[in-house]
């Protein structure tokens, strides 16, 4: 029977899928000393996580006693799944990292229900996510946030006519997706103790960002992590070894015409991302900067939303 894991030493890794989840992973459990737990919210491998949808939105304060259960057992319980163990090579660990891609807009609740786990939200740029999701034929968009109340109530209403488009590229639906799935995260997880990296900046400063990050899990920095750095992801593609880190991260742009690219920046304005993305391939705000000293949001939809301006 695997090991029941300590609150205190359970990480959880949110993103958007294809943003680098895998490889923090990877790195944070670079000895194999944790219990490493594999999307646990994947309705297509996974039984008994129904109470989750998709692309589950949950209030920061609600009472959700049903939700509670699924995540009280893959934080600190045992769960035996093929998929969630599929890279698990230390059952019987008491720390654990629980990596998943569908639970962003679940962050502020779970910081509030599990005050002891360390909870970390990697971004990527977004255009460089929906380029690689359309090269895995990712075909799911938008449509996942449809169809819950208390999402539509609280952020969608208002934009509700740009989500439900009938004629809508399967290109900016997965745009859309990020925007919301990100914006919502964000917009929840402002005030609380919650860890924000970005993949290009780890990317192309591992040592810095990495003892930021190990500032924030309360360990010693282990500089044997950065023998990981180069190391691809169980999920990535292959890697160049040729092409250097920049390169790598600017290839999205060389895949899209010059007027697609204008335009996902539109998209990004309504959100006011970019004050964070532009059409260059790194961010424009520093990480330690994202959630305290984030700028006001004066697109669009944060003046639908009441924002202050």
């Amino acid at each position: 029977m695997p090991e029941i894991a300590r609150p205190d030493n359970v990480i959880f890794l949110a993103g958007s899928g294809r943003s680098g989840t895998t490889w923090l992973a990877n790195l944070l459990n670079h000895r194999h000393d944790f219990s490493y737990y594999f999307e646990p919210l994947n309705h297509h491998q996974v039984k008994g996580i129904e109470p989750f949808g998709w692309r589950q939105y949950l209030r920061a304060d609600g009472n959700y006693p049903e939700h509670r259960t699924v995540a009280d057992n893959f934080l600190y319980g045992s769960v035996d799944n093929e998929w969630v163990n599929r890279f698990n090579d230390a059952p019987q660990s008491n720390k654990r990292v629980v990596k998943e891609i569908r639970a962003n807009m679940t962050l502020a609740w779970m910081r509030k229900q599990f005050p002891d786990v360390k909870i970390i939200l990697t971004l990527r740029h977004p255009i460089a996510v929906t380029v690689s999701r359309m090269e895995m034929n990712w075909k799911r968009g938008v449509d996942l946030l449809l169809g819950q109340p208390e999402l539509n109530e609280d952020f969608l209403e208002p934009i509700l006519p740009l989500l439900e488009r009938e004629e809508m590229h399967a290109y900016e639906s997965a745009l859309l997706l990020w925007c919301v799935e990100n914006f919502v995260a964000l917009k929840q997880i402002r005030e609380l103790d919650i860890h924000v990296l970005f993949y290009e900046h780890l990317a192309l400063h591992p040592e810095e960002e990495l003892r930021r990050l190990f500032t924030f899990l309360d360990q010693p920095f282990d500089e044997h992590i950065l023998d990981g750095i180069d190391i691809p992801s169980h999920t990535s593609g292959k890697v160049d070894p040729a092409r250097t880190v920049e390169a790598r991260l600017e290839k999205w742009r060389k895949k899209l015409p010059t007027d697609i690219v204008a335009n996902s920046i539109r998209l990004l304005q309504l959100f006011s991302f970019d004050q964070i993305y532009d059409d260059n391939a790194t961010p424009r705000l520093d990480s330690a900067d994202i959630l305290s000293n984030q700028p006001p949001l004066p697109g669009e939809l944060a003046e639908l939303l009441g924002e202050n301006q």
